[in-house]
């Protein structure tokens, strides 16, 4: 080992163990003066925080030390005082210091310096230097000399991990735009030279080549300067979508989602806010990437219900990004095949821009549907493809040509029967109609809470009969149509097999034609580009229609066109098989020959009636606690609150009911992960009525009637499931 290499394992050595060797010499002290100190690292913490504080503050080592010192010394008599004195608890008083400091921290933190638990970076003159230089280690001290002699110049440069592990792609042109995307593009850039905030609907069928659209508005942004946003639903578009986007701009394009590391998301952050990469990719939490000079924001798929964030602060990305395309005076573009009635009704009245892709740059028109009723044709229960379906199938395969079975459902079997009595077995945790068995794991999971266990032998509720596979899902669909078509080359895509590296490898592959046919769930709907895919099978396509939630019959429709425009975008025609039940509901008949227009008027027409959006507003309150008495006494009392509050915004508004109260009532799905739920929804005719009702709601949506965390409530605005 050279010097070097000696010098900084010893500095480094002395460095980190000092503060170790400090406070283990005062738990012995404290040791030997008979109390067992367990507040050590509190009382570390608390001077600690207490010397940045002041040198950050003042600028002054000698008082940062002084402030440590006394904060120490304070604590100490403290705790002395408490276990020596009075004779107090040992073990319970040193964790009270150490929770209290780590609390206190964070909230003092906030409070003074805006972030949590820390304080601001300290200047060098507040630091401590070393107190052995020759310790340093010696290529520092001699890169030093070196600046200091003018010899070498240093300077800060940004260390990054490159995101984009496949390297970077062949550089691309702008395309020759059609008709509709050359109309688009002049609309946009109008827009854009006006300066000002503006928001266009790109309303186009699916492979109309609204990309391409996004790329060249894009490089107009840069040309002037400017940087942009791309929000897509799913990271499984991130990277084909980044790529494109990179053939076109090079390294100015930074990716921002849930797949990156802690470092890479800090670097593309940074890059981001310097300037370095001013074209951002990535979902929902990519709206808030520090873009310099934002002309630009794409909301791609922007029907998505995956833009909605379920959890914690609530917010749908849309929003948020026409939020903030107003303040920076930057143009929001919504795009979609099958766009949001909210949006569509926007486009409609005017309020929005309309710009319309009716056609596709390839001389390939739409595939065409045919409708399979499975009430004349059976499927097979394995595959649940009927006879059609599967000549189809082998007719592809033999044709060297690929297909897409689509069916929203994943796992081997989603109920298991009882042979005897036919009852289904049930998530303990859950009120969910069964669980669902996963062959390849041998476990049965449920998907709302995520409770896993290993199948019984014999059925709960009797203990007599056998529990039988019911219904199958997109593993044993996999399985099953492997056997049945053996020239196949058969690869799922769900969420069991995209975890980690798993859905890049899975898509890549099968964009490579490594395979023939690909079975999936709804994420087979999210703007992927297969060209060498010409049929789409739809295994199952009303399941949809029978949810509890007004916004079913749209998510079929929208599921259903998105999926059906995977087919025919290549140079071959595509085609679509739809096996359903319900073949007349107009959310399938409609999806079958490509009439958004058609569907939208339809359920607008049934929305205008009850009032539901885009006609009214909603809020959804959810109340939920483990004990069901103090959920349903909370629920009832929340509301008689809204109720009063609505008859009196009845009263002043001469008879006319601006609000309307819905519940309280359970849940559609009572019990999840061991909680109890019931809900109210409240519905407004205009937003300052709903307004008014939830800032008297605040107040109540704290602690409960007992003062107590009993139950929590939680106000979802606008939500996008009622389930």
């Amino acid at each position: 080992m050279d010097e070097t290499a000696i010098g900084t394992v010893i500095a480094s050595t002395l460095r980190v163990s000092t503060p170790l060797i400090l406070c283990a010499l005062a738990g012995v002290v404290s040791e030997r003066a008979g109390v067992i100190d367990l507040g050590l690292e509190g009382k570390m913490l608390l001077t600690a925080f207490a010397a940045g504080a002041v040198g950050a503050t003042t600028g002054s080592l000698a008082l940062a030390l002084l402030a440590a010192i006394v904060v120490g010394v304070l604590l100490s008599m403290l705790h002395g005082y408490a276990c020596v004195s009075h004779r107090g608890d040992q073990v319970v008083l040193g964790m009270a210091v150490t929770m209290t400091a780590a609390g206190l921290t964070v909230v003092l933190g906030i409070a003074w310096f805006k972030q949590g638990g820390q304080t601001p970076p300290l200047p060098d003159a507040v630091r401590l230097g070393p107190l052995l230089p020759g310790l340093m280690a010696p290529a520092e001290i001699g890169g030093r000399k070196l600046v200091d002699g003018g010899l070498v110049v240093a300077e800060e440069r940004l260390r990054a991990l490159d995101p984009f592990a496949a390297g970077t792609p062949e550089s691309s042109t702008p395309q020759a735009p059609t008709q509709d995307q050359e109309r688009a593009l002049a609309s946009l850039i109008a827009d854009m030279d006006a300066g000002a905030f503006a928001v266009s609907l790109l309303h186009g069928v699916t492979g109309s080549g609204k990309t391409e659209v996004y790329l060249q508005l894009i490089a107009e942004a840069r040309r002037r300067g400017g940087g942009a946003i791309v929000l897509v639903p799913e990271i499984a578009l991130t990277p084909q979508l980044s790529d494109r986007f990179r053939a076109r701009f090079g390294d100015t394009v930074a990716v921002l989602h849930s797949g990156l590391t802690p470092r890479q998301r800090l670097d593309a952050w940074q890059q981001i806010r310097m300037g370095l990469r001013p074209i951002v990719i990535g979902a929902r939490s990519a709206v808030f990437a520090p873009v310099m000079d934002l002309k630009v924001i794409v909301v791609d798929e922007e029907h998505d219900a995956s833009f909605k964030q379920e959890e914690g602060v609530r917010y749908n990305a849309r929003d948020v990004a026409l939020v903030r395309a107003r303040d920076e005076k930057a143009l929001a573009v919504l795009g979609s095949a099958t766009p949001a009635l909210e949006t569509y009704e926007q486009a409609r009245a005017g309020r929005y821009r309309w710009l319309r892709l009716d056609t596709r740059p390839t001389p390939r028109p739409l595939p065409t549907v045919e409708l399979v009723p499975l009430a004349v044709h059976r499927p097979d229960p394995d595959t649940l493809l009927t006879a059609r379906m599967k000549a189809a199938l082998t007719e592809t395969v033999a044709a060297g040509e690929q297909a897409i079975l689509f069916l929203n459902r994943r796992g081997f079997a989603t109920t298991l029967v009882c042979s005897e009595c036919g009852a289904l077995h049930q998530c303990p945790d859950c009120s969910a109609p069964s669980m669902t068995y996963h062959l390849q794991r041998n476990r049965l999971m449920c998907h709302l809470c995520g409770h896993i266990e290993a199948p019984p032998e014999r059925c709960q509720t009797c203990g007599k009969g056998e529990l039988l596979h019911g219904s199958a899902g997109t593993e044993r669909v996999e399985l099953a149509v492997s056997k049945e078509i053996p020239r196949a080359r058969v690869l799922r895509l769900d969420r069991d097999t995209s975890r980690g590296k798993g859905l890049i490898e899975t898509l890549t592959r099968f964009r490579n034609h490594e395979a023939d046919i690909l079975v999936g769930t709804q994420m087979l709907s999210k703007g992927h580009d297969f060209p060498g895919v010409t049929l789409v099978g739809i295994l199952q396509a009303d399941h949809g229609l029978g949810m509890p939630d007004l916004r079913a019959a749209e998510r079929t429709f929208q599921l259903l066109t998105q999926v059906s425009g995977r087919a025919g975008r290549g140079e071959k025609a595509g085609r679509v098989l739809m096996q359903a039940y319900a073949v007349n509901h107009p959310a399938v008949a409609m999806a079958a020959e490509h009439d958004f227009a058609g569907f939208a008027a339809w359920e607008l027409e049934k929305r205008q009636q009850l009032g539901n959006p885009p006609f009214g507003f909603l809020a959804l309150l959810r109340i939920s606690g483990t004990d069901e008495v103090a959920v349903r006494r909370r629920a009832e009392g929340i509301g008689a609150f809204v109720r009063a509050c609505v008859e009196g915004a009845a009263r002043q508004q001469e008879g006319r009911a601006p609000l309307t109260l819905l519940g309280p009532v359970p849940s559609p799905i009572e019990r999840v992960n061991r909680k109890i739920r019931w809900q109210l929804l409240v519905r407004a005719s205009a937003r300052p009525p709903l307004r008014w009702l939830l800032k008297q709601l605040r107040p109540q949506l704290g602690l409960d009637g007992n003062g107590d965390f009993k139950t929590s409530a939680v106000m979802d605005v606008d939500p996008q499931t009622l389930l």
